[in-house]
């Protein structure tokens, strides 16, 4: 067997708090190998250690104020990296382990062309070559990584790149320095599903070509299910599965990855309701005894797993076995039984016949400045869109960014206004409202955002953020509109009972996700418009915000925008989807017709970029793009 390439035991990370007598640990015990060539996947919610695991590999936690434990070893080819001086692993960062992080804007300079950053990262690792040399390597390391028309993007800056071509940029800088083994944190969370497709199909390639060692960092097992080898799955700063990759698909081990799994919205097929995760990951410093999923653990029993803290030991043959799994109870529970919780008991809605909101050749330009001192463009975000939305009815609009998805939705609600058509809501033109009529009629309409920490004010406490609408309306104090109806709206959405008094900060992304939702119901609208409310979340909350959602449909009769990239998010909720391409719809079907024949070639492609988690498919797909790109060459 060949020898590994990186070897990590006995990791712990800790970071000494003012005013705490002892250390929090958020990394605890990790201990795992690479070897060249491989792909691993290393999976886990936000907060699990992942992103620490890799900068310790990295040598960085200093940088950050942390310090790794006695026990700790990281070796690469044989060789300690711990007993590395400062200097010297300037050589090893990009010489031998290279980093890609998961927002490649912030990553890459701005001041600086995108040739020249590809330069910098030469300039370091190869000191030997000259300047014509150094040009002629950067301009192929981009051409390795697919960048259309390398020569003339050396002369590019970032902000003038897409999201995809940008983090295509980063592959290529961390590339110069030909290392053995790559670190991916997170490369594809903030990419469409195509665009994604294409980074990690492009890793794949490397990885191949170049002998290339990957760890993939995800919070979604479905982007590693056609990509690795082997998976490792994180929780609570430990490890608490591993396996090879079609292993654990096939039949995974531990509750949570079971649970992970399980949580994935299916893109086959309509569930009638999402298996979630009850809870969030516990915070480092208050860690339960025994196993740290326990209480989240549908399996758990006492004292069995909540006195001692389960280790990862070997299944089957501990010879020849890969698999390991840290269950006190691994031989007694059947992940198999495991079910959606029920959903809130209501009389049921559907949608009626009832136009609610009609939308006609509808269309949205912007202007921005042009090339030169003087002048500017048009640039058309939505062009000639027109809809009916029912009421009680909820539609999913799906696209790739920049399709004009959230432009339209901003539109529908007049939040900002139509460059043409028109959009009539309960009968009445928008358009032809004053601005009183207009901020009545909002009361009518609301929005949930993509980002509950921005669009939370963190100088405010819960309870006055969700009393601001009301208050702006002048309906604070009115029947139904007091301190008990906001009790009541907190319950509803599953937040714990002190809520009110707590600030944004104090929650849970998923969390601060259900104040957003609960503001929006504050005013009891008609009308709810979700731009991509779960896209910024762990895969094992947007199940549980998604059942949220269905169950509050059914409760209040509402009527629904679902803004999404992930089809398998929109076939769960909506009873129709439209696809946005370049600015128009090109698609408006029921989503039993469209995923079953889609029409446009623009949903058929969405469709198959999907990632679903099941390793034997997701390799079928990569072959077949495979085979399409390389024609088209």
């Amino acid at each position: 067997m060949t020898a590994p390439l990186l070897e990590v035991r006995d990791l712990q990370v800790a970071f000494q708090r003012r005013g705490d007598a002892e250390p929090v640990m958020p990394v605890t015990d990790v201990s795992f190998d690479i070897r060249p060539g491989e792909r691993v996947g290393l999976v886990g919610e936000s907060g699990s250690g992942k992103s620490l695991t890799a900068l310790a590999v990295m040598g960085l936690i200093p940088r950050i104020g942390g310090e790794l434990g006695p026990r700790t070893s990281i070796s690469l080819s044989g060789e300690s990296l711990l007993a590395k001086s400062e200097r010297e692993m300037r050589w090893v960062r990009g010489g031998q382990v290279a980093m890609i992080f998961q927002d490649p804007l912030s990553s890459l300079n701005p001041v600086l062309k995108t040739g020249r950053q590809v330069i910098e990262a030469l300039e370091l690792h190869r000191p030997g070559l000259d300047k014509r040399q150094m040009r002629d390597i950067a301009v192929d390391l981009l051409d390795q990584v697919h960048l259309p028309r390398p020569e003339r993007l050396m002369d590019s800056y970032p902000h003038e790149l897409s999201g995809g071509m940008r983090q295509r940029v980063m592959i290529a800088i961390a590339l110069a320095g030909d290392p053995d083994l790559l670190i991916a944190d997170e490369p594809t969370t903030a990419l469409d599903v195509t665009i994604q497709a294409g980074v990690l199909d492009l890793l794949h390639e490397l990885g191949e070509a170049r002998d290339l060692a990957v760890l993939l960092i995800t919070h979604d097992l479905s982007i590693v299910a056609g990509f690795t080898h082997r998976v490792l799955v994180m929780y609570g700063g430990r490890l608490v599965e591993r396996a090879p990759t079609r292993d654990l698909y096939a039949d995974p081990r531990h509750p949570y990855t079971g649970l992970l799994l399980r949580s994935i919205p299916p893109l086959d097929r309509t569930e009638e309701r999402l298996v979630a995760i009850a809870g969030s990951p516990p915070e480092p410093a208050a860690r339960p005894d025994g196993c740290g999923f326990n209480p989240r653990c549908p399996f758990a029993v006492e004292p069995v797993c909540t006195t001692e803290h389960p280790p990862l030991v070997m299944l089957g043959d501990p010879a020849g076995s890969s698999r390991a799994t840290a269950c006190a109870r691994v031989d007694e529970i059947d992940l198999a039984s495991l079910a959606p919780a029920p959903a809130a008991a209501t009389a049921g809605t559907a949608a009626d016949d009832v136009v609610l909101v009609k939308v006609e050749r509808l269309s949205k330009t912007f202007k921005i400045k042009g090339e030169g001192l003087v002048g500017h463009e048009l640039i058309t975000a939505v062009d000639g869109v027109s809809l009916e939305l029912r009421r009680g009815e909820v539609l999913g609009i799906v696209g790739e960014s920049g399709s004009g998805k959230s432009t339209l939705a901003r539109c529908m609600l007049h939040l900002i206004e139509p460059s043409s058509g028109t959009v009539r809501f309960d009968g009445q033109d928008l358009g032809g409202l004053g601005v009183r009529q207009l901020r009545r009629l909002r009361l009518q309409m609301q929005m949930i955002f993509q980002d509950p920490a921005s669009s939370l004010d963190p100088r405010m406490r819960v309870g006055r953020i969700l009393a601001e609408p009301l208050r702006i309306h002048g309906l604070w104090g009115t029947s139904g509109h007091d301190e008990q109806a906001l009790r009541d709206l907190i319950e509803l959405v599953q937040l714990p009972p002190d809520s009110l008094s707590r600030f944004p900060h104090e929650f849970s992304g998923g969390q601060r996700q259900r104040i957003a939702i609960a503001r929006s119901l504050t005013a009891r609208p008609s009308l709810l418009v979700c731009d991509e409310p779960v896209s910024a979340l762990d895969v094992s909350v947007r199940s549980s915000i998604l059942n949220l959602l269905a169950d509050l449909r059914e409760e209040f009769g509402l009527t629904m925008v679902f803004i999404a990239h992930d089809l398998s998010l929109v076939r769960y909720l909506c009873d129709r989807i439209g696809v946005m391409h370049r600015g128009r719809l090109v698609e408006l079907r029921s989503t039993e017709d469209l995923f079953a024949d889609p029409v446009h070639a623009h949903t058929t492609e969405l469709l198959a970029a999907q990632p679903v988690p099941d390793p034997a498919t997701e390799q079928q797909r990569r072959a077949h793009r495979r085979s399409l790109v390389g024609a088209s060459r």
